[in-house]
């Protein structure tokens, strides 16, 4: 009877012992089935070649192995494929989650995707101390794609800069002078055309063009003009003569500021201004242009004096 109980109870023992297995510890973790210890050595998987890997035969999800050729390093098997974990020559890090292809971290910070592998869009932290740069091979007017695409609010606590900035609340403005004199012939509107490059300020470059004179509005909202002229010295302008400065939208004039002449034959130098607030489109065209019938003759502008400004008013801007 003794002999059975203690048969009982090494049995009992025995699998005790067993439900937990220590290699170099004689006290493995409680959740461990298998723990190796050893402060002076690692734990060295099964190595093989890459036809060797695939000639397993019903691989259990799960199995771990290490290639020595082709592309070398850690593999295991997900139950339906075999995924490379990390390459031991460069630390090449793929896309390892089930996905196909590799993707490459280079340099600082960066992805690099060799292959077009289908990526879940991780929800962006807050980043201290560094920026974000994003760019586009295309430009995007659209209020849902483009290079960031924000739903929420954004606090920004220092300058906003943008090339073009398209449906936000930075106020659009345009300062441009011509420097050099235009013939402005007799009794006839004439466009200013070749303007000062870009102009002295200018926020949104593409809607100016200073070679043809005209200003296309990039977006809708309400706009404030104001243009002024000068010609150079003259005589011979008789009574009631006129000269003109207008501003004009899609080919129609909209404001004119004149000067009438009050005397004859008497040397001078006219100049006259005009302003305009008016709620304008996409696409709309605004143009200044020059009407004179002083002398009968062609006139120059003076150099220097024509300037031509727009600004967006700011309490008006509509949202995109």
């Amino acid at each position: 009877m003794l002999k059975h109980f203690l048969s009982f109870a090494g049995l009992l023992f025995s699998i005790q012992v067993l439900a937990q297995t220590g290699i170099g510890t004689t006290t493995p973790h409680a959740s461990a089935k298998l723990e190796v210890a050893a402060t002076d050595k690692g734990f060295l998987p099964p190595r093989m070649t890459s036809a060797q890997r695939i000639a397993i035969s019903n691989p259990a999800a799960g199995l771990f192995v290490y290639q020595t050729d082709g592309t070398s390093g850690l593999y295991y098997y997900s139950g339906s494929s075999w995924i490379y974990i990390i390459n031991s020559s460069n630390n090449v890090l793929p896309v390892a989650n089930g996905g196909t292809g590799v993707s490459t971290s280079t340099g600082s910070g960066s992805v690099v995707l060799n292959t077009s592998p289908t990526l879940v869009t991780p929800t962006l932290g807050i980043a201290t101390g560094t920026s974000l740069s994003l760019s586009s091979t295309t430009a995007s007017t659209s209020t849902t794609t483009g290079a960031l695409i924000v739903s929420g609010g954004i606090g920004v606590g220092g300058d906003v800069r943008a090339a073009n900035f398209i449906g936000g609340e930075i106020p659009i403005y345009l300062s441009a002078n011509k420097a050099t004199s235009q013939s402005i012939p007799y009794n006839a509107e004439t466009i200013i055309t070749n303007w000062d490059g870009g102009g002295w300020f200018n926020n949104f470059p593409s809607a100016w063009n200073s070679t043809t004179g005209a200003w296309t509005c990039p977006r809708a909202g309400i706009y404030e003009f104001y243009f002024t002229a000068m010609l150079a010295s003259h005589t011979g302008s008789g009574i009631g003569n006129e000269f003109a400065v207008i501003l004009s939208l899609n080919g129609s004039l909209q404001s004119v500021g004149d000067f009438w002449a009050q005397t004859t034959s008497t040397t001078r130098t006219p100049h006259a201004s005009t302003n305009l607030i008016m709620s304008l489109n996409v696409g709309d065209v605004v143009t200044t242009r020059i009407y004179q019938n002083l002398t009968g003759n062609a006139i120059n502008t003076q150099d220097g004096r024509l300037y031509f400004q727009i600004k967006q008013l700011p309490s008006r801007i509509n949202r995109q």
